[in-house]
């Protein structure tokens, strides 16, 4: 700005020199003035343009800040949104590991209280807990020592098991457990040990591989479901026919109506 009122007072001093060395008529300082006025007006708006520029932008500014605040947007520091996403991560890894631990962590109890579906009281009067402990990786084993490992078409023995737990009437014959969870695993332990004892309430079969046990338990642990128990008026069932491999790996268990 300095140097353009000094280029002005140059201009105006050389003019003036000029006007003093000769002596112009009237006609010639008339076109004197047509040919500096054009030149003085095109510097005062340069000068005002160049001095108004800084408040321009200030003015600029400050409405997109006002129109900002009315929207209630605000844009976040660079800095806190880098601290917001790694506090973000650390949860989600705190989460991630969490769930692994419990999936996966030997020595795990699952019972039917852990179920929000099962709220039948357990029986008093069965004489195992129905209580599984994960001894390693999706393996469980129950009170009595029987194990319950992954396989089946349902991903689980347990899960196979457990399909005995409600009646399927798409199957001719489907033997269907009384109770909750915990209720029917303690019938399949109560059945387990009373056939390690043998006697006549116990048939024991070897087929292959499996042994297959049968034991009469003389009450009533569930009843005789699918197409043909329905036709029959689902008959009660007192026996219970544990399938095994290596002993004491379930392979299948449910509710039968005889050796």
């Amino acid at each position: 700005m300095v140097h353009l009122m000094l280029a002005c007072g140059e201009i105006l001093r050389h003019q003036g020199m000029l006007r003093m060395s000769q002596s112009p008529s009237d006609s010639a300082g008339a076109t004197y003035r047509r040919k500096i006025w054009p030149k003085l007006i095109g510097f005062g708006v340069l000068f005002a343009v160049v001095w108004l520029q800084p408040k321009i932008h200030v003015w600029l500014d400050g409405r997109n800040l006002s129109r900002s605040a009315d929207s209630g947007e605000t844009t976040p520091s660079r800095s806190n949104a880098s601290t917001d996403s790694q506090q973000s991560a650390d949860r989600k890894a705190v989460v991630i590991c969490d769930a692994v631990r419990i999936d996966h962590d030997p020595g795990t109890v699952l019972t039917a209280s852990d179920d929000p579906q099962n709220n039948a009281t357990p029986s008093k009067t069965a004489p195992a807990s129905g209580r599984l402990t994960e001894i390693r990786n999706n393996v469980f084993e129950s009170a009595a020592g029987l194990r319950y490992v992954p396989g089946s078409a349902e991903n689980h023995r347990l899960s196979h098991v457990m399909q005995h737990a409600k009646d399927d009437s798409s199957k001719p014959i489907h033997g269907v457990f009384e109770g909750n969870r915990d209720q029917i695993l303690a019938v399949i332990d109560e059945a387990y040990l009373k056939a390690e004892k043998g006697g006549r309430d116990v048939h024991r079969v070897e087929q292959n591989e499996r042994l297959v046990y049968t034991v009469n338990l003389g009450r009533k642990i569930g009843y005789m479901g699918g197409s043909e128990g329905r036709r029959k008026n689902n008959p009660d069932c007192r026996y219970v026919r544990i399938v095994l491999e290596d002993g004491n790996v379930v392979i299948s268990a449910y509710p039968t109506k005889s050796f």
